[in-house]
């Protein structure tokens, strides 16, 4: 996938993301059984944390006595974040360090602030213990940009800190996300002969003449239709259906030590049939 489709495509994400980040926001109250056991695992008190494309916030309910950062490319989820979280948000700086002494409640210790996750590169280096990523690589189209965005997390990183990367299995067998669903039977998107899929969504217009918009998807990656209870607010939202053997290899290429690989299903191991998530951990070294 050339550079500019990966744009496009994220583009159309980002753009779903706000118009749907309240209704979006609704159904994401509930705390994973994954992000429990990952965080006692991983995170002690008084450590640095990054949550890359935090949505909600709602990571942060599990949560120890730490220093905790929230991003998110979308300004209405970060929007529902301060929201929910009821803090006093610190204003924009060239790095988080800078940012975490001069806001304007001293006694807070969560902060969350939009930023897109190819801007990684304003954020400090060595400056986090942990950089959590649940559900929000599989957002990212296009294999530099997965690569880009790893290295800047290496970098962000202290050393012997780790990345947790959680990601939806879209190969399982049955309910949930599921790229068998979303690839023969959701009738959605219209297939071409050349692995085109006709877009037709009305807040995304690369052509001010048209409302459609032509990309090119492999065949792990997928467009996804999000829609509110009431069907009123709908958009597209772009997901890698990652296997497990490619998160290795992006986490090894990137410079970290795979210490975990595996498919979860409710904070348990599984298998690629029924788990419901990919659990990838990388250390630095």
């Amino acid at each position: 996938m050339n550079s500019e489709q990966a744009k496009k495509i994220m583009d159309i994400s980002k753009i779903t993301y706000e118009l749907i980040a309240g209704d979006f926001s609704a159904t994401r109250n509930r705390v994973w059984p994954e992000m429990e056991i990952l965080v006692k695992k991983y995170v002690r008190p008084w450590m640095k944390v990054l949550d890359l494309g935090c949505g909600n916030g709602r990571f942060l309910e599990v949560m120890p006595e730490v220093e905790y950062w929230g991003v998110d490319t979308s300004e209405g989820l970060i929007s529902e974040a301060k929201r929910k979280s009821k803090i006093i948000i610190s204003p924009l700086r060239p790095s988080f360090s800078e940012a975490s002494n001069q806001t304007q409640n001293p006694k807070s210790k969560n902060f969350f602030r939009t930023l897109d996750m190819l801007e990684l590169e304003r954020l400090g280096e060595k400056d986090f213990d942990v950089v959590f990523m649940f559900a929000s690589l599989n957002h990212i189209a296009g294999e530099e940009n997965r690569h880009k965005v790893l290295e800047e997390v290496r970098r962000i990183l202290k050393p012997g800190g780790v990345v947790v990367v959680t990601n939806w299995n879209m190969w399982q067998v049955g309910e949930g996300k599921s790229i068998w669903k979303y690839k023969i039977q959701f009738p959605r998107h219209k297939i071409q002969d050349t692995n085109k899929f006709q877009i037709q969504n009305p807040n995304f217009q690369s052509n001010p003449k048209s409302k459609i918009q032509r990309l090119d998807l492999g065949f792990k990656d997928v467009l996804t239709l999000w829609q509110s209870g009431d069907k009123k607010k709908q958009g597209e939202l772009y997901y890698r259906a990652f296997r497990l053997g490619e998160l290795r290899g992006l986490l090894d290429k990137a410079g970290f030590e795979v210490v975990e690989n595996c498919y979860s299903l409710d904070g348990e191991r599984a298998h690629w049939w029924n788990g419901k998530n990919i659990v990838t951990v990388g250390k630095v070294i």
